[in-house]
Parts: structure tokens; C-alpha cells; sequence
């Protein structure tokens, strides 16, 4: 039995500031060098990339699997903020 295609299910580009260092026009070059059919772009707060991204995903052929990290905090109002957690 053949193994399954791996696929990156969070893919921070560098619109994730000081967590993301790969370009948004390199995330398809680097899945179709790895033979992934699809990837998923997971960048912090934000989703600044994803129509640079999403046609590069559509040129070169791969699936694009768009989402957004989201910090759950304990109050926003505090400057000493608990994480809770994330939501992607």
C-alpha cells in the first residue's frame, strides 16, 4: 500500500510577524518540490496573503487550504494577557 501524500496543515508565511519566514509566492514552489497536493496556510491574525497566495496555489496546481490562527485571551483590556489558547 502506497503511503499517503503528506500535507503541511500550518504553514505560517512571513505575514505571520517574527513566526513566519517563507514568502507567500514561494508556498506552492516548495509543495509541488515535495510532492504535496495541497497545503494549508495558517498565518497569525491575519489573512493578508491569501490572495497572493491562493493564485500562486492555483497556478502551479496545488490546493490551497486557507485559515487564520486566532489567540484566545483571558482579557483583552489587560496589558498582561493570558493566552488560553488558539483557534485555527
Amino acid at each position: 500500500m502506497p503511503l499517503p501524500k503528506f500535507i503541511h496543515l500550518r504553514v505560517h508565511t512571513s505575514y505571520s510577524l517574527s513566526e513566519g519566514a517563507v514568502r507567500p509566492e514561494d508556498v506552492s514552489k516548495i509543495a509541488v518540490k515535495n510532492e504535496m497536493p495541497a497545503v494549508a496556510v495558517s498565518d497569525s491574525g491575519n489573512l493578508f496573503g491569501l490572495l497572493e497566495i491562493s493564485s500562486a496555489c492555483y497556478k502551479s496546481g496545488v490546493q490551497l487550504i486557507p485559515a487564520c490562527e486566532v489567540e484566545l485571551v483571558s482579557d483583552r483590556e489587560n496589558s498582561k494577557k493570558k493566552v488560553l489558547g488558539k483557534l485555527v
